[in-house]
């Protein structure tokens, strides 16, 4: 459980790598710091922080991406599946953006 957090902190450095790059989508980016909210959601979940979750899983719904239709599913997901740190989607994403 300790190292969920760690990852979480790796994705956001990650995501802080590719915002750095000079053609760095703003859509994906938007996509990328919601799915960090989300992750931490988790990780506050896991930890029986139930105040900071839900603060993190309202901010993670109000994002854009937490709005569309695949964020509405990864959300659904994290929630459903607590023993879950990232979705295919965003790690492949990450992997993507920053190579």
């Amino acid at each position: 459980m300790e190292e969920a957090g760690v990852w979480v902190d790796r994705m956001d450095s990650l995501v802080t790598i590719y915002e750095s790059e000079p053609h760095a989508i703003e859509k994906e980016l938007k996509s990328l710091r919601a799915l960090v909210t989300l992750h931490r959601a988790e990780v506050c979940q896991m930890h029986g922080k139930r105040a900071d979750a839900a603060r993190y899983y309202a901010d993670y719904s109000r994002s854009d991406y937490g709005q569309t239709l695949e964020g509405r599913i990864d959300g659904c997901e994290h929630r459903g599946h607590s023993g879950r740190i990232f979705t295919p989607n965003a790690h492949r994403r990450i992997v993507y953006l920053v190579n």
